[in-house]
């Protein structure tokens, strides 16, 4: 979805931007500078999606931070990647 279609997704529930910022006790500004994209907060979208019903991913879906899955290292891979991070680190100082 892009910008408008998400402020019409909104406005399909019977919301207002101002509707949502004030139960959030959020600014204006801040709800819509997410819902256009122009700012990145999850925990903001998140609740946006919840108001509309819309996954994030897909509410979200041509704003790469949200609709990217976060990669999950587990187990042996995570253990390397940390020791690589702090030789990095070390070499950096």
């Amino acid at each position: 979805m892009n910008s408008d279609q998400r402020k019409q997704a909104i406005q399909e529930k019977g919301y207002s931007l101002q509707m949502i910022a004030d139960a959030m006790g959020r600014s204006i500004s801040t709800i819509s500078n997410v819902v256009s994209g122009r700012d990145v907060s999850a925990p903001t979208a998140n609740a946006i999606c919840k108001i509309v019903g819309i996954p994030v991913q897909t509410f979200f879906a041509d704003c790469d931070v949200y609709s990217k899955a976060p990669t999950v290292v587990r187990g042996k891979a995570r253990k390397d990647k940390v020791a690589e991070l702090r030789e990095i680190l070390a070499t950096a100082s």
